[in-house]
């Protein structure tokens, strides 16, 4: 099963307990940074199916996500081929959370790119290049209609 990065996505059990893992927390540490008990936590990290399972809601994602983030070290400038795919999921969620707060809402082309350097498929620098490219063609298409209007006006 492949999960979408997207603002609203409950995260998937593997996902929670990789990155738990990843931040050495126990799931009652976890649990205490989202105001919630051990109990819940075991379920959120149950695999779907299970009597035990309860899908964490995208809220307390990005709670728990923001909340650990200033205490893992920052991936700019890291080998994304070397850090766990649970990493580059936590760097991307982490970049995805803070645009959101500003305001920013990201392409559906966006977040296929964000997918794909998580998934290990492209690297950062060509998701970026990706991006620049799709911003620029954007820009000349709204520069060319701007002077075709300009020139049908006169």
């Amino acid at each position: 099963m492949t999960s979408n990065v997207s603002p609203s996505r409950n995260p998937l059990p593997r996902e929670i307990r990789e990155t738990r893992e990843l931040a050495r927390l126990t799931q009652t540490q976890a649990g205490a940074l989202v105001h919630t008990t051990c109990r819940t936590w075991q379920q959120w990290e149950a695999e779907p199916g299970t009597k035990n399972h309860r899908a964490m809601h995208a809220a307390f994602w990005e709670l728990f996500t923001n909340k650990i983030a200033s205490a893992l070290p920052l991936l700019e400038g890291i080998d994304m081929t070397i850090i766990t795919k649970a990493q580059r999921r936590l760097s991307h969620e982490q970049a995805l959370a803070s645009t959101r707060i500003e305001g920013h809402r990201p392409t559906p082309e966006f977040l296929v790119d964000c997918e794909a350097v998580v998934e290990g498929t492209m690297t950062r620098d060509q998701a970026r290049a990706a991006s620049l490219a799709r911003a620029l063609a954007k820009d000349k298409a709204a520069k060319d209609t701007a002077v075709i209007a300009f020139a049908n006006a006169a």
